[in-house]
């Protein structure tokens, strides 16, 4: 969750590397729910960008024949349509399947363009002033962010105004039970003003080193 921005959800598949279906679906409230491109509009008002590591495709459904083509509970022995998002793909494991839900206030203007480097798929994000770009580390190695940083992290958020100058590393609570760490190496040249934040539910214990070999 970005404040004032957007929310990324992030379904991340992990498992034997041979193809497997996919199929992830969103529930919305009765209105018109339509696609364009990886666009998902509901009453012609941008909602939410799709993406993924592989090839994906999006159909919706409203009071279709089937209780998960579109429908809702009011209450007990009551049903009404409402319109259904589901996202399917045919992929190799470890992958991602992202939805980004812009907020209102960046609704207008939010874009998504995805793009891969390395073994990281690289989502580039856009709302008038802010521009971000998160990377979604689905093979858990060392990546190089930028061509500065290398890090295995699962997921980054990286800054790209210059004025921030800011980066969050993102790993999910089950790998500091397997014993798992983030690495960030830093290079030189990087000025002392650079904030980095380490998100983790297990709360590990985090040890800076400065450019000189000093703990911090």
């Amino acid at each position: 969750f970005r404040k004032k921005r957007y929310a990324l959800v992030i379904d991340r598949l992990i498992g034997e590397k041979a193809p497997v279906d996919i199929e992830s679906s969103f529930h919305f409230p009765p209105g018109e729910l339509t696609i364009n491109g990886k666009q998902v509009m509901v009453n012609q008002q941008l909602c939410a960008v799709a993406d993924s590591s592989t090839d994906i495709k999006l159909q919706t459904f409203i009071g279709g024949a089937k209780p998960d083509e579109g429908w809702m509970a009011e209450g007990y022995g009551r049903k009404t349509p409402a319109p259904v998002l589901r996202v399917t793909a045919k992929s190799g494991l470890p992958a991602y399947l992202a939805m980004a839900f812009p907020l209102e206030a960046a609704a207008e203007d939010f874009t998504v363009k995805s793009h891969l480097e390395g073994d990281a798929q690289v989502l580039d994000i856009s709302s008038g002033d802010i521009h971000e770009r998160v990377w979604l580390n689905a093979t858990q190695k060392r990546i190089k962010i930028g061509g500065n940083f290398e890090t295995d992290a699962l997921c980054i958020v990286e800054s790209l105004d210059p004025q921030e100058n800011e980066m969050q590393l993102v790993k999910v609570r089950h790998l500091q039970h397997e014993g798992a760490t983030v690495d960030l190496t830093i290079p030189d040249n990087v000025s002392g003003d650079l904030n980095i934040h380490l998100n983790d539910s297990g709360k590990p214990e985090v040890t800076v080193w400065k450019q000189q070999g000093t703990q911090d």
